[in-house]
């Protein structure tokens, strides 16, 4: 019974992968300008990381960079897997949600405004709810009116506004948590 679950698993996960990539090759590839704009949306983020990061707190803010990185692309995988939105267009074909957001556009926005709360000695809780709010709303909302995103099941954008929210906070605490830890005596 167990073997026979697995193996139609399988076939499954093989059929959509096909489906994926025909969908992709049509819809996705790069002779469509959504592949180019999020391609941008990819690498730009990266750039500006290069270029803006304080590189005498380099391991502190990629620290929290990644935090972010990791728990925005787990929830989003199970946030996509669940239907509660869903990328339209993707960069890449094995990859269905939106790398360019997961990866870099968003996780490089909050970090480098902790960055900027550190080394500025302003309130992570403000701004980060300041660039939440524009996530959620203006930045989600412009997608959705292009077409790159799409919400269902009851998902919103001020549902989006609490995820984003409470992923900066979460990872502003584990970062907090870890940078405590480091300084304990041994």
């Amino acid at each position: 019974m167990k073997e026979q679950m697995l193996e139609n698993i399988n076939n499954m996960e093989r059929e959509l992968s096909n489906v994926i990539n025909h969908y992709w090759k049509i819809y996705s590839s790069y002779d469509t300008w959504q592949f180019w704009l999020i391609l941008f949306m990819f690498i730009m983020p990266l750039v500006a990381f290069v270029y803006f990061i304080d590189r005498k707190k380099l391991f502190l803010v990629s620290f929290y960079g990644y935090t972010f990185h990791v728990f925005l692309s787990y929830l989003d995988a199970f946030m996509n897997r669940n239907n509660f939105w869903e990328y339209p267009y993707f960069m890449i074909p094995f990859l269905t949600s939106n790398i360019a957001i997961d990866a870099a556009l968003i996780p490089v926005s909050y970090l480098l405004l902790y960055q900027f709360t550190l080394n500025k000695n302003k309130n992570f809780y403000a701004y980060g709810f300041v660039l939440s709010l524009f996530f959620a709303f203006i930045y989600a909302g412009t997608l959705q009116w292009l077409g790159l995103y799409r919400l269902s099941n009851g998902m919103n954008n001020f549902y989006l506004f609490f995820i984003d929210y409470g992923l900066a906070l979460f990872a502003y605490w584990f970062t907090s948590i870890f940078l405590h830890f480091s300084k304990w005596k041994k």
